[in-house]
């Protein structure tokens, strides 16, 4: 991950362009009217999606960004479906936690159909744990661990255990994935 993102009180991390706004845009309208910090993180850029090209998909996530108003969004450049847990994947995510250090992180939940989805969550759970590790990779900045870590729905029915009424902001949520 190359560029440097700012504080943060909230990080919203996607597999791909598209999943935090699907997934999180309700959310994430109501917490920045709020005035919270948000900084979204995408894993890969979706290179091999069926829908649309890479740039068309840079694009999309740009114009997101904005109506979210969140205050940046970086991509940690994984493969797209082929993200794996691997030590090299945790350490860019553990980077991005320090940097951004935020209170609450939403990721995908585990149970998912797409192997991305799954990984991704898998990873969030182990980078959120050695983030906090004073003596884990010191060289990726000052130990910092989310107060919080919830997880949004895919591609596959979950039992919630948080619901949050997005009936407020529903038209801008579906402004925001258009």
């Amino acid at each position: 991950m190359a560029t440097t993102l700012p504080a943060c009180s909230v990080l919203a991390l996607g597999p791909h362009p598209d999943d935090i706004e699907i997934g999180n845009a309700g959310t994430l309208l109501l917490l920045a009217a709020a005035g919270h910090r948000i900084v979204l993180l995408d894993a890969t850029r979706g290179e091999k999606g069926s829908r649309g090209t890479v740039a068309e998909r840079d694009a999309e996530a740009k114009a997101a960004t904005q109506r979210l108003g969140a205050l940046a969004r970086g991509n940690l450049g994984l493969p797209d479906t082929g993200v794996h847990v691997d030590d090299a994947s945790t350490d860019l995510l553990v980077a991005a936690i320090r940097q951004t250090r935020p209170r609450l992180l939403i990721g995908p939940h585990a149970h998912d159909v797409h192997p991305d989805h799954t990984a991704v969550a898998q990873l969030a759970d182990r980078a959120v744990f050695l983030a906090g590790l004073r003596n884990y990779q010191p060289g990726l900045g000052e130990p910092h661990r989310p107060r919080v870590h919830l997880r949004y729905p895919g591609n596959r029915p979950i039992e919630p255990t948080l619901v949050v009424d997005i009936s407020a902001v529903a038209a801008g949520k579906a402004e925001v994935v258009r």
